[in-house]
């Protein structure tokens, strides 16, 4: 089996409220993870093939994750051939 780089995220929804308390974290925890979600999104979006929205229901989560990988798997990929030119 060969491996191709496919990045999925899960991204903070904007009822990440409930889950802070699901999660029991505190508030500096809940900043620090809201600020790094946005520092992902502004600077590495360009690389994210796909995004799930995290929610209370991890099972939703999980059924999304099964089908995006059986949907890579049947996909052919493909690499730009700019990564295997020499540079110089």
């Amino acid at each position: 089996m060969d491996l191709y780089p496919y990045v999925i995220y899960i991204k903070i929804s904007s009822q990440f409220n409930k889950i802070k308390d699901y999660l029991n974290l505190n508030e500096e925890q809940f900043i620090y993870i809201k600020q790094f979600d946005q520092n992902i999104q502004i600077n590495y979006s360009n690389l994210i093939d796909k995004t799930i929205l995290l929610n209370k229901s991890y099972q939703t989560i999980l059924s999304k994750l099964k089908f995006i990988i059986k949907d890579i798997q049947n996909k052919s990929m493909w690499i730009n051939q700019f990564y295997f030119s020499i540079q110089e």
